[in-house]
């Protein structure tokens, strides 16, 4: 069958079925997000922690411009990178391109997550031979090394309602993921490096609240059973059998200009 739609173009009916099941295939694979005021650091470390196969594609406004960015991962390893200004005629690819990535945060963009098989993934064979640290990777158990020296009193300061109402209103939404409770805080840290992120978690009456900056832990609170554990108190907890369940938790960008003290002299 030929269809001829209001403005005179030809459509062949078997090919635009054809096109809508391949576009649907498409969509089943494909995640898009809209990223606004969130670094695209906690992305590739999202990405990385899931072992994901497929690339990241994003366009949009970013503190460094107008940008056009791809990134492929094999097993949640980048293996291609290209970052584009917009209109500027620049481009960076490689380890140059990742470096620049990880430092950008997008004002307003769009992203497309796309999973692919392994051997549809195009790879940047310069980028498999040079090492690097990747994002997150080897980041060590929480400890007591790893936390501010006065964490126990910045943790106090998350029961405070108006604290966390102005925490509430500072946070961008940067990612929402599963995870056990005794796993959340590593892979928070692991997402945390030059910008503060907080993570909201609850499931089986249990709730969590955590800041956390360049890998380190800022402030820690867990609610449960009708009580409130925090710094120390709320860290030992965490390696219980009682945090061995998983949570929903949604990570944020934190914007520490928009805080009141002290956690913005905390996170900044």
């Amino acid at each position: 069958m030929i269809l001829r739609d209001p403005f005179g173009f030809i459509t062949y009916h078997n090919v635009s079925v054809e096109w809508a099941r391949l576009m649907n295939d498409a969509g089943k694979n494909s995640t898009f997000r809209k990223l606004v005021k969130v670094p695209l650091s906690v992305n590739l470390t999202e990405l990385g922690l899931q072992g994901f196969t497929g690339y990241l594609s994003v366009v949009g406004r970013t503190d460094k411009g107008e940008v056009a960015i791809d990134v492929d991962f094999i097993s949640g390893a980048p293996v291609r990178c290209v970052f584009e200004l917009l209109g500027e005629g620049w481009r960076a690819e490689g380890i140059r391109c990742l470096e620049i990535v990880e430092s950008t945060i997008c004002v307003e963009c769009f992203a497309e997550i796309r999973k692919l098989r392994k051997d549809k993934v195009k790879v940047d064979e310069s980028l498999l031979r040079t090492p690097r640290r990747m994002v997150g990777e080897a980041t060590m158990r929480v400890g007591p090394e790893r936390l501010a020296e006065d964490f126990n009193k910045l943790s106090n300061y998350l029961v405070n309602p108006a604290v966390l109402a102005n925490l509430t209103k500072a946070s961008r939404t940067a990612t929402v993921m599963k995870a056990r409770l005794r796993e959340l805080i590593d892979r928070l840290l692991a997402m945390a490096s030059s910008y503060p992120l907080s993570v909201i978690a609850t499931n089986h009456g249990v709730k969590v609240i955590a800041l956390a900056r360049e890998h380190g832990l800022v402030a820690l609170c867990v609610w449960r059973s009708g009580s409130v554990l925090c710094g120390d108190d709320a860290l030992e907890y965490m390696s219980s059998d009682g945090a061995d369940v998983v949570v929903n938790a949604i990570v944020s960008y934190v914007d520490s200009s928009a805080l009141l003290p002290p956690l913005k002299e905390a996170l900044t």
